[in-house]
């Protein structure tokens, strides 16, 4: 398994590490996205849950955009129960 890496140092598509790329996001990753996004580096939030690192940057972008980050970091903060699999 050979990883790659961009220009600014991302890791690129890998299938044996990204195994949940182009799938929905569930509940539970979004909230393990939110509550861990102060606490965790990008790339390490990405492999917990099966995706790029690019994908989590976005899917954060989309949910501040749409109100929707708070919401899930204070389900993750009443909880800290991650079971993602």
């Amino acid at each position: 398994m050979e990883i790659e890496y961009d220009l600014w140092g991302r890791m690129k598509y890998n299938a044996e590490l990204h195994e949940n790329h182009s799938k929905h996001y569930v509940e539970e990753e979004l909230i393990y996205i939110c509550s861990m996004w102060d606490f965790s580096l990008t790339a390490d939030i990405g492999l917990a849950i099966g995706k790029t690192q690019t994908a989590v940057r976005q899917k954060v972008y989309c949910l501040r955009k749409n109100g929707l980050f708070d919401k899930y970091r204070k389900m993750g903060i009443t909880s800290r129960s991650f079971n993602l699999y």
